[in-house]
């Protein structure tokens, strides 16, 4: 690997392990401070999906045990603990809309992602089985296919 492309390669991992120790403190931090209604336990289930998408099946399996007993123990803390900044049932109730609306959008624009990328790729994939790729015309599996189809049609 080129120099170059090996520091913007540590640059990535450095930014996405970033991003992930933000939201994992951020969430546990929330959920100490104002109480687990709060709905700050959403975010830690974004990594989910995460998770099997950026890492080997093996890793990502560690990583989700790790993140479920982080989930869990937040959990159990505050069944033990009371939220050390409580706030008016009113504001709680605001923060937690919040909190569920933003996860809510996350995960549809994740989804919304996935299809867009997943039809990108059988496009692709499409295009690459039906034509020559030198030439761009179709090939003779594709032409046969188009010939059976033409003749149930028309009824021969």
């Amino acid at each position: 690997m080129p120099r170059e492309r090996l520091t913007q390669h540590r640059c990535f991992h450095l930014a996405i392990t970033l991003i992930w120790a933000e939201v994992i403190i951020h969430a546990g931090l929330g959920i100490v401070l104002i109480g687990w209604e709060s709905g700050f336990h959403y975010y830690l289930l974004m990594f989910i999906p995460a998770l099997f998408v950026s890492m080997q099946p093996r890793a990502a399996v560690v990583a989700l045990a790790g993140l479920w007993s982080y989930y869990v123990s937040l959990h159990l803390l505050m069944w033990f603990v009371e939220p050390l900044q409580p706030i008016a049932p009113g504001a709680l109730l605001g923060v937690y809309l919040f909190n569920l609306s933003v996860v809510f959008a996350m995960f549809g624009y994740l989804s919304f992602f996935y299809l867009t990328m997943v039809t990108a790729a059988n496009r692709k994939l499409r295009r690459m089985a039906t034509t020559d790729s030198l030439t761009g015309l179709f090939n003779r599996r594709h032409m046969t296919y188009l010939q059976r189809r033409c003749q149930r049609v028309s009824g021969d």
